[in-house]
């Protein structure tokens, strides 16, 4: 698992692909050696030389900084990233929806007690909007502080 799956898929196909190694047995192929060893490697390895021996200064891509955007943009571009990534991962989408339930279950839970009356009293409403801040602010310290997260490693 974490195998990169192009190596994992020569891996699979290798062990069905034998040569003759040097003592004449056969053998697995190791596509390391072999790419090595092949005109196609040699061949890429001359162009290489080629383009870095002949290089155009006009063709050179050349900035004014180290970056070629502002530090705003660079992070405005990863964090993009990163929220994409998260949202496509199944473990957050599973801690959202745990969340979610946790949540509707708790905002639900505080209208329990005083479910009989139509009227409220100004007493009641403070502590229904206290109810709701504390176990909101309870929800963050557990996600937060005690690494309750999708994210936490």
């Amino acid at each position: 698992m974490g195998e990169n799956p192009a190596t994992w898929m020569l891996n699979v196909l290798g062990e069905n692909i034998n040569v003759k190694g040097e003592n004449g047995e056969d053998e697995a192929l190791n596509f390391a050696t072999a790419w090595r060893q092949s005109s196609n490697c040699a061949d890429v390895a001359k162009r290489l030389t080629e383009i870095v021996e002949t290089k155009d200064d006009e063709m050179e891509i050349k900035f004014d900084s180290t970056f070629p955007v502002g530090w705003f943009k660079r992070d405005t571009l990863m964090g993009n990233r990163l929220v994409l990534i998260y949202w496509r991962s199944p473990a957050y989408n599973l801690a959202r929806m745990a969340l979610s339930v946790v949540i509707a279950l708790l905002l639900a839970s505080m209208f329990i007690p005083i479910r009989e009356t139509l009227i409220y009293s100004e007493a009641q409403i403070t502590r229904l909007v206290f109810r709701l801040i504390t176990n909101f602010l309870s929800l963050v310290a557990a996600f937060t502080y005690l690494q309750l997260s999708p994210f936490a490693t």
